[in-house]
């Protein structure tokens, strides 16, 4: 029984190692990975591990990520039934904004169907599919956090942030191509008026007065409502210095200016933000950062500061971008130029071994100390050869880096 037991437990561990969840030792031990930690957080099997592991790529859209949570095996039970047929295909027809790949008939194609509807807030007739959809929705807003977690981690720059911005879209129940104040839950009149004016953004509206706004929802009554709403919108004023430490590392400076007005009701008692850099040209994020903005610092500017790895040539921009963790539509974006951005000169990071012949040990002037290295050696090695006479013969600060084996320790006994 015993060794039944340690075989089932080999193979699942096993299997968790094949979908980089754990590391599993021959000698019977495990050591958790950062996939696997974030898959029991989110409490994702490793099915649908195995399954993202596969689907989830750098460069994704809305369709495909739909498409791909459709695939987990959290929702293999949710069979299509015959009699769901007809409304699913209404669904699909009436609500369904981003291309299924899936037919309704299969249980990834109604997954995908009942998500897309619930973002659409249809009105479903059918009683098991109401529940199906009730499930849908509390699953996938679950794994969509883990995904996101797990693009962050691997530093996946447009899949990271198009997995965010779905994330708050299930909180929401709204799409994320929506006007922003659909949060703020304005009446669905007021909500289609604002949204006939395609050009109209928050900003624009920030800069409208009350009369103003009444006239664009042609209801004078709702311009002072929108306009203290758009004040409430979270809203951040960025600045940045970037600084080269060496011609692949970066010291930047961040400046965080909050600029709207702070309300408990709607705020809380602190705004979650996400930082993220990165460039035009590449897929990967420098930097990210999880940044928590209190009703106590809403007054005051904000100071960050973090280094960024980069490669040469330099990218022509950084970006360094703002992105609320509630808030649809909050992200603010600072371009930072690198044109001015001055290198440090290019220096060669080790020393070259010089082919000197090898000094002997009686080159130390002393009997004693002789004898203590003849029991050793007879000559000192390449390396040692090459700093003795600054070691020996002079009283200068020196930093020796040099492979294991090298003779360091001996390197150390010539400086005493």
């Amino acid at each position: 029984l015993g060794s039944r037991r340690e075989e089932l437990i080999t193979s699942a561990a096993k299997k968790l190692q094949i979908n980089q969840m754990i590391d599993f030792h021959q000698g019977h031990y495990f050591v958790s990975r950062d996939i696997g930690r974030i898959a029991s957080n989110y409490y994702i099997k490793y099915s649908s591990i195995e399954t993202f592991n596969k689907l989830l790529k750098e460069r994704m859209n809305e369709a495909d990520i739909f498409s791909m949570i459709s695939e987990s095996s959290e929702f293999a039970d949710l069979k299509s039934r015959e009699e769901e047929s007809k409304e699913l295909s209404e669904l699909k027809n009436d609500y369904c904004y981003c291309q299924i790949k899936q037919t309704s008939d299969t249980t990834p194609g109604k997954v995908n169907i009942l998500l897309q509807s619930y973002l659409s807030k249809a009105k479903i007739e059918d009683s098991a599919l109401i529940s199906d959809s009730a499930y849908v929705a509390q699953n996938t807003a679950r794994i969509i956090r883990g995904l996101f977690e797990i693009a962050l981690y691997r530093n996946w720059n447009h899949v990271t942030s198009l997995l965010l911005e779905i994330s708050k879209s299930i909180d929401k129940q709204m799409w994320t191509f929506r006007t922003p104040l659909i949060q703020f839950g304005l009446p669905d009149e007021i909500i289609t008026k604002i949204e006939s004016h395609s050009n109209l953004t928050i900003e624009k509206m920030r800069d409208m007065k009350p009369p103003e706004l009444g006239q664009l929802v042609h209801n004078n009554r709702y311009g002072s409502t929108i306009a203290r709403i758009v004040d409430l919108f979270p809203s951040l004023k960025l600045d940045a210095c970037v600084y080269p430490i060496t011609r692949t590392i970066l010291r930047v400076s961040l400046d965080i200016t909050p600029d709207f007005s702070w309300s408990d009701r709607v705020h809380g008692t602190a705004e979650p933000w996400w930082i993220f850099v990165d460039d035009s040209e590449s897929e990967e994020l420098y930097h990210s950062e999880y940044f928590l903005l209190s009703k106590k610092q809403h007054s005051e500017t904000q100071k960050l500061g973090f280094v960024i790895a980069v490669q040469e040539p330099l990218p022509s921009q950084i970006y360094i971008n703002a992105v609320s963790d509630r808030w649809i539509g909050a992200k603010y974006s600072f371009p930072v130029s690198t044109n001015n951005i001055v290198l440090p000169e290019y220096y060669q990071q080790h020393t070259e071994l010089l082919p000197l012949p090898p000094i002997p040990v009686t080159d130390l002037k002393n009997k004693i100390l002789e004898e203590i290295c003849a029991k050793r050696f007879s000559h000192f090695n390449p390396v040692q050869t090459q700093v003795f006479n600054t070691l020996y013969n002079s009283s200068n600060n020196v930093l020796v880096g040099a492979p294991t084996g090298s003779g360091k320790t001996v390197i150390a006994e010539l400086a005493m």
